[in-house]
């Protein structure tokens, strides 16, 4: 197996170049116009990310798409501090039965204070649903519909009479958002994974997530087994710089399949 990690083209910040060194251990990383490896990551869309997603396509090669992670993460672009999630083949996260193999992983970021699940939240005592539209690049890059919104606003309130949609942007959320907050609908799987652990229902709106079952799933009898092995499947594929440079990120995603073998 022989794996690359493309540092981005062009980029206003040193992110991709510093995640692409660490994980070579030091060795060369690669550059856009090089030849691809068997697997190949590569930071972000942007600056290169979809034309080597493409390429790799093309060329029947694996290709690891490495983001900020949902949690733990840091918003200096320029440190090397924070998580960061790897997907393979996609930015989406496929269902895959590595749960038993994952739980490890989860176990030690609860320890650390990154994952801490809260109780399922009972709808009765909440009042609120909200729905966080895609962003104007979401709708281009998807060519969603002008009714979009106003369909799955209909839609909340038919499954969930009585209670209140509101609709909110994407942003950071402060502790008083999520008061009186039982459901979440979301194209931003970020705010989806955030009112999953804190114990809402959730509604994913976007065509492809990185949920990884069908859309509105977590309204049934299964919501804690499923949550749980959605949250085991990104503990396993979400990582810090120091894991990465000292190798056990690579050697527990060739594990779980993240990283083939």
């Amino acid at each position: 197996m022989t794996i690359k990690f493309f540092a981005p083209s062009g980029a206003p910040h040193q992110l991709g170049e510093n995640l692409a060194r660490n994980w070579m251990h030091g060795e060369h990383y690669a550059r856009h116009g090089e030849p691809l490896a068997e697997i190949n990551l590569h930071y972000g869309i942007l600056y290169g990310g979809a034309e080597m997603y493409r390429k790799t396509q093309e060329e029947w090669k694996s290709y690891v798409h490495v983001d900020h992670a949902f949690f733990g993460r840091t918003e200096d672009l320029n440190s090397r501090g924070g998580y960061f999630r790897f997907s393979l083949n996609n930015q989406s996260n496929e269902r895959k039965l590595t749960v038993e193999y994952d739980s490890r992983r989860l176990e030690t970021l609860q320890k650390k204070g990154l994952l801490k699940l809260e109780p399922k939240r009972a709808i009765k005592k909440s009042r609120l649903v909200i729905y966080q539209p895609p962003s104007a690049y979401m709708v281009q890059h998807y060519g969603l519909s002008p009714d979009f919104d106003g369909k799955w606003r209909a839609t909340l309130r038919r499954l969930y009479p009585g209670m209140m949609v509101v609709t909110t942007q994407k942003s950071p959320k402060t502790d008083d958002f999520w008061e009186n907050v039982a459901v979440v609908a979301s194209f931003n799987s970020g705010l989806g994974y955030e009112a999953l652990r804190k114990g809402c229902e959730v509604v994913m709106t976007a065509p492809r997530t990185l949920w990884p079952w069908k859309t509105g799933d977590l309204t049934d009898g299964k919501w804690g087994e499923r949550r749980y092995e959605t949250f085991c499947l990104i503990a396993g594929r979400m990582w810090n710089f120091k894991e990465m440079a000292n190798g056990e990120a690579l050697e527990h995603m060739k594990g779980n399949g993240e990283i083939p073998l």
